[in-house]
């Protein structure tokens, strides 16, 4: 980030990074104190924000796909 923003918006930031590189960024929006939007896939990396998240998913990011594979069975059967 070159200067601070109100409202930061990364639109997924952990595409394309090896992982030393996706450590470094999840450390870095770790440091920062300011109110911060993710858009993700990556439920790992949601998951490693979470910590100070203001609204953590219950359960964590991480168990969203078991969640949908449970609601399809049940629409399934």
């Amino acid at each position: 980030m070159l200067s601070a923003a109100d409202l930061p918006t990364l639109d997924e930031p952990s595409n394309h990074l090896d992982r030393p590189s996706l450590l470094a960024l999840e450390q870095l929006l770790r440091d920062d104190q300011g109110a911060l939007e993710v858009v993700s896939h990556d439920d790992a990396f949601l998951d490693a924000l979470d910590a100070w998240s203001a609204a953590p998913r219950a359960g964590g990011w991480s168990r969203g796909p078991e969640r949908r594979r449970a609601r399809h069975r049940a629409l399934v059967c």
